[in-house]
């Protein structure tokens, strides 16, 4: 954390987190994971980003998929602390 609050670019607004399909299945139960971002966001006030490894033929299937999920983090209260809902790009 007190690495994460040294950072004084104001050209810093995301956290980028990738992730590939099956990993982003297991998202719901991180719960460390979001009380941790949680706390960043505290610290330095950031922009939380989802970016998705897929192929290019199935990002569509990977977005409502996705949606899918975070939808599950989202209903938890995770995103509570954070002023936006979480972005998600694929790449």
């Amino acid at each position: 954390m007190e690495m994460f609050s040294t950072i004084t670019s104001p050209a810093f607004s995301e956290f980028i987190i990738v992730l590939d399909r099956n990993p982003m299945t297991y998202l719901p139960q991180e719960l460390p994971l979001f009380k941790t971002l949680g706390k960043m966001y505290k610290i330095k006030p950031f922009k939380l980003v989802f970016s998705l490894k897929v192929s290019h033929l199935s990002q569509a299937g990977a977005r409502r998929e996705f949606a899918g999920v975070l939808g599950l983090v989202t209903g938890n209260d995770h995103f509570d602390s954070f002023d936006s809902p979480p972005i998600v790009r694929c790449m």
